[in-house]
């Protein structure tokens, strides 16, 4: 019974779409309360311009028919675009997922890049351009209107380098969220997944990973995928993760 609140309270969310996405959305919760489920991932699956909200729908549909590999996965997929107690409420329902695959651990969420997937990119480039205006204003005064006083052009020249070091650590910040954004993500399909040292099942097995365990897809040789975690690096065999 609280699971079925928990995601009923999930699809309750009110966004702005399109007359027919809104149709699709509205007769998908209709088959969801219905119970309905299959039906009602159909209709989510066929919105073209698919969300936040569309992919936290998908992904409640899935653990109510008990895929719940394919819940955690269309969850991951929600993240972009979510407000704070959304993404809090997406981290309860991935831990009930696990929970449901027999797996007892805590989600982990990076932090950083959970910031950098939900502060949006137009926002960083117009803090950007703010303050490259105000570097270009300092320089400007720096130059041509400092007055005799060695203190006021010092602390403008502290300003300065100030502006530059906000602007670079900006530029960074920016890259790092176009890495994030391009980033492949992969669920752990199988329990007691093999983690190997090298791209082939000759090598040492450095350790297993459970099912429903998020991870980042770094590479690949021929049917091995080369993933990250928290905690190691490794290559896994293809059938037992699923490309988010």
């Amino acid at each position: 019974m609280k699971k079925s609140l928990i995601f009923l309270m999930l699809c309750c969310v009110q966004v702005c779409f399109s007359n027919s996405t809104k149709d699709l959305l509205k007769e998908g919760k209709q088959y969801f309360l219905c119970g309905q489920f299959s039906e009602a991932r159909c209709c989510y699956e066929n919105i073209e311009e698919k969300n936040s909200v569309v992919f936290q729908n998908i992904g409640n549909c899935h653990f109510n028919e008990g895929n719940f590999v394919q819940a955690i996965v269309y969850w991951r997929k929600a993240y972009p675009g979510a407000s704070y107690s959304r993404i809090r409420q997406l981290v309860e329902a991935e831990k009930l997922a696990l929970q449901s695959l027999g797996v007892q651990k805590e989600v982990n969420i990076n932090l950083l890049e959970l910031f950098l997937t939900v502060f949006p990119k137009i926002l960083l480039q117009l803090i950007l351009m703010f303050l490259l205006l105000l570097l270009v204003k300092l320089f400007y005064d720096c130059v041509f209107r400092y007055n005799s006083s060695t203190h006021r052009l010092k602390e403008r020249i502290v300003y300065l380098l100030s502006l530059v070091i906000g602007i670079a650590v900006l530029l960074i910040i920016l890259a790092k969220k176009e890495d994030v954004l391009k980033q492949e993500l992969g669920v752990v399909v199988e329990p007691k997944s093999s983690i190997y040292v090298g791209p082939e099942k000759t090598f040492h097995i450095k350790q297993s990973l459970d099912n429903g365990r998020v991870v980042k897809i770094a590479g690949s040789s021929q049917d091995m995928y080369k993933i990250e975690t928290n905690e190691c690096s490794g290559w896994i065999s293809s059938d037992q993760i699923q490309i988010v």
